[in-house]
């Protein structure tokens, strides 16, 4: 799972963006944006527990389970590479370095 380290505080257009948490290439958190599969780089402060198909992510109050649908924000029209993440393309593994990811925040889980 891939988090920001600092809270983004710059100017944003909002993008509402939905889907369903799954792994990216067997490995990473992500979904499906645009036709292709996404990584998710979630606010800081988010938490992961369990692993593999028992995977918790708690984003503030909302606990997402692979599978379930989701509705967030982002702060992007569209995914990017990794490298325009910092470091987080080198703390990625490497199966999921080819991957776009797209920052997203404020989750709503839908039923």
């Amino acid at each position: 799972m891939l988090a920001e380290t600092e809270r983004f505080t710059g100017l944003a257009r909002g993008v509402g963006v939905f889907g369903t948490l799954e792994l990216v290439k067997g490995r990473c958190v992500g979904f499906t944006f645009g036709g292709q599969p996404t990584l998710i780089v979630f606010p800081g402060g988010t938490a992961v527990h369990g692993r593999g198909r028992n995977l918790v992510v708690s984003v503030g109050d909302v606990e997402l389970r692979l599978g379930d649908h989701f509705e967030a924000g982002s702060r992007e029209n569209g995914s990017r590479a990794l490298s325009n993440f910092g470091d987080l393309d080198r703390q990625t593994p490497a199966r999921c370095r080819s991957a776009k990811a797209l920052p997203v925040e404020e989750f709503a889980k839908q039923p």
